[in-house]
């Protein structure tokens, strides 16, 4: 493989996982959802990077991770809510840079996809 760019889209699960805690709603809505797990997700995201690298001649230079889970809102209605993060490996420093809010938003935020690396 040739790879130097990934997007990636991740649905999580109600339960537990690196990105987020456990997502917990009453039938009304009015509990709100834990936000995105910023340390767990950049974890998670290189240990991706470096696995796909593994499997190929050059590493894998950008990976953008576009996340979402489905919510509860009045009455049990279902809504997706999403984030997205992108991380790039630094030049630098050999590590990695972490770009986007990290945050879940209830729309497309196309705002924040014009600073990630094209």
């Amino acid at each position: 493989m040739k790879l130097r760019r990934l997007d990636l889209f991740l649905h999580l699960p109600h339960g537990k996982s690196l990105y987020s805690d456990r997502l917990v709603q009453n039938a009304m809505g009015t509990i709100s959802p834990p936000p995105i797990n910023k340390e767990g997700s950049k974890l998670a995201a290189v240990k991706i990077m470096e696995t796909i690298s593994k499997a190929q001649r050059l590493p894998l230079e950008t990976l953008t991770l576009y996340l979402s889970r489905t919510g509860s809102e009045d009455r049990a209605q279902p809504y997706i809510m999403q984030g997205t993060m992108q991380l790039k490996r630094s030049e630098m420093n050999g590590g990695f840079e972490v770009r986007g809010k990290q945050e879940w938003s209830w729309g497309m935020q196309l705002e924040e996809d014009m600073f990630f690396e094209n």
